[in-house]
């Protein structure tokens, strides 16, 4: 069972006591005010009360004020900015403010995340597999290890995020921004990338078997050590010129001049 520090605080003279209690039964203050502890499993509201306190006991409770529990994340017993409580297959959270929200081993398979902004948002290890982010925003977004099969990136903003060892096989990157992106050992088999900008891009030892890079921008990309087996490119020259490609072998790639 997960366990949780808490303070507790007494009036006249004050003392300080750290305890621990379940995940589950948290105890929360007002001043130097004990409070109601709060079965977190059971509501998603917190009573706040005033209390006379006798020899270290309650004697006497005061107003009852009802208030929204900042912690209404943990409300089925999680930990505020843990997995939230909106994940689940197939979720609608189309154009909501999502930024710097911890999605880390969330299931978003087929869920709607269109024009949604993720930014500084932790998807680590979370299962986003078949989900929709067309013109989502996820700068700096943290994506290691997620699974990202079949999504749909069309016109997103992946500046400056993370995708060590993501997987993106099969995924719609068509007109998304990887400006500094990390994807460094990640798989991007099958993936289109059609009019995307890559400037700068770190593609280090990934697997891009098949990807399509048609007019795609290349600006210091970093290709070094990547699988570019049947990758399409529209110019050898350009390619050469313009990326990275330290022990590449560029016999199998494909290009649009050849």
């Amino acid at each position: 069972m997960i366990m949780y520090p808490f303070l507790v605080q007494r009036p006249g003279p004050i003392q300080l006591g750290l305890r621990h209690m379940p995940l589950s039964r948290l105890l929360f203050s007002r001043a130097v005010h004990a409070v109601l502890l709060v079965d977190l499993e059971r509501w998603t509201r917190v009573m706040l009360v005033d209390t006379m306190w006798d020899n270290g006991q309650p004697t006497r409770v005061g107003s009852a004020v009802t208030a929204v529990s900042a912690l209404s994340g943990i409300a089925d017993g999680r930990q505020q900015g843990g997995v939230e409580t909106m994940t689940g297959k197939g979720r609608d959270l189309h154009g909501q403010d999502l930024h710097g929200h911890n999605f880390a081993d969330a299931d978003l398979r087929d869920a709607n995340l269109s024009e949604t902004d993720l930014t500084d948002a932790d998807l680590s290890r979370a299962d986003l597999t078949g989900a929709d982010l067309t013109g989502a925003n996820l700068t700096r977004a943290d994506l290691t290890d997620a699974d990202l099969s079949r999504v749909d990136l069309t016109d997103a903003d992946l500046t400056r995020a993370y995708l060590t060892s993501t997987i993106l096989t099969d995924a719609l990157l068509v007109r998304a921004t990887l400006t500094d992106a990390k994807t460094t050992h990640a798989e991007l088999i099958r993936t289109d990338l059609t009019n995307s900008i890559l400037t700068d891009t770190k593609f280090t030892h990934a697997t891009l078997t098949d990807a399509n890079f048609t007019h795609s921008t290349l600006v210091n990309t970093d290709f070094s050590h990547a699988t570019l087996t049947n990758a399409y490119f529209d110019d050898q020259d350009e390619l050469t010129k313009n990326a990275i490609l330290t022990g590449v072998d560029l016999e199998p790639v494909r290009f649009g001049n050849a």
